[in-house]
């Protein structure tokens, strides 16, 4: 007898699997992921976890430590097309300014003598779950695509830490690296054909100095086509660790064009409005240990969303850049220190290029 509903279809799927599981027994070590191929792919989860063995203590905890031992991830297709490249702690702040809440982490719980426990979870989405159709940026991988690999270059243990005269060792001590994928499958059409991803996204990074106080400080921001967002984060000169002293100002600006000028009293608050839960980046909920417990300094610019107000939106309202235009960060500083400088950048895929 058939089922009185009839049978029950669905021209999707999905499913996440671990694809790579290694313990880790020193400093410095590089790691190769091959992604499987054959499936669309949504994202891609790392988490390193363990315990570090201290011996001689440190002066404090740093601002989520945990991530900060993830020193590099690059996102190689071919070995040459560079999806992601950026440090743990980009990683980090990239995924919660996505979802606009704190990304998983447990940082130590002590910079003294012991074996604190830590973990870091650093999801590298290919799609931005906020959108109204995800799936039009998904990495296909079952076309033009001979090598899918994540590198990740982890640091040292002392990285979660101000130094001082610390010390920290993996003696007795598990350290554990894992990736996973989440995959994503329609069913083909009648041609056997899947739908073909309209583009896709870039995450970088990069560090930059600031040698002093001054006014209008220029830096380029990389663009993609489409902008999607910034995250500033402002460090002070001593430890490099989040700070709101060094910078008073920000301005985006493509030549006459200016879309985002705020001062220090401003884009903070509007930063804490960004995100639902703020803790653990740069305020003493998370971890009092914490060199920066009391302070909340990155600052944070959605194109798109800009007051949280509005949680599913549309690529084609990211800012539209072309690839070659000279878009600015200007920068108004009180004090010498560096800052982070994290784009969230869309790629548009020419329909001449991705055509099956």
């Amino acid at each position: 007898m058939a089922h009185p509903f009839g049978r029950i279809r669905s021209n999707q799927t999905r499913g996440w699997r671990k694809v790579a599981s290694q313990g880790i027994t020193s400093d410095g070590t590089l790691i190769q992921t091959d992604l499987p191929r054959g499936a669309a792919v949504e994202g891609a989860l790392v988490v390193v976890s363990g315990n570090a063995n201290i011996t001689t203590t440190f002066t404090s905890v740093r601002s989520n430590a945990a991530s900060k031992y993830v020193r590099r991830i690059d996102w190689l297709l071919n070995g040459n097309i560079t999806l992601d490249s950026l440090t743990g702690y980009g990683a980090f702040l990239a995924h919660s300014f996505l979802l606009q809440k704190q990304a998983t982490s447990t940082d130590p719980a002590t910079f003294g003598v012991g074996t604190p426990a830590f973990r870091t979870v650093i999801p590298l989405w290919r799609t931005d779950p906020n959108f109204v159709r995800p799936k039009d940026s998904v990495q296909k991988t079952d076309a033009n695509i001979g090598t899918n690999q994540l590198r990740v270059q982890l640091g040292n243990l002392s990285d979660m830490f101000v130094v001082g005269a610390g010390v920290a060792n993996y003696s007795g001590q598990t350290v554990t690296y894992s990736c996973a994928v989440q995959d994503y499958q329609e069913a083909q059409d009648a041609a056997g054909h899947t739908p073909i991803p309209m583009y896709y996204w870039k995450r970088t990074e990069q560090l930059n100095t600031i040698a002093g106080s001054g006014t209008g400080i220029i830096f380029r921001v990389n663009t993609g086509n489409r902008l999607r967002g910034l995250i500033i984060v402002p460090q002070d000169a001593t430890n490099s660790e989040p700070a709101t002293t060094v910078i008073s100002r920000v301005r985006v600006v493509r030549s006459g064009d200016t879309r985002y000028d705020l001062s220090q009293d401003l884009f903070q608050p509007l930063s804490l409005n960004a995100l639902l839960n703020p803790a653990g980046l740069g305020t003493a909920s998370l971890n009092a240990n914490d060199t920066d417990s009391t302070v909340f300094a990155p600052i944070w610019i959605d194109f798109v969303n800009p007051n949280s107000v509005a949680r599913v939106c549309k690529y084609s309202e990211c800012w539209p850049v072309p690839a070659n235009a000279d878009v600015q960060l200007q920068i108004d500083a009180s004090a010498a220190g560096n800052f982070r400088l994290i784009t969230i950048e869309g790629i548009d895929l020419h329909p001449t290029v991705t055509k099956q």
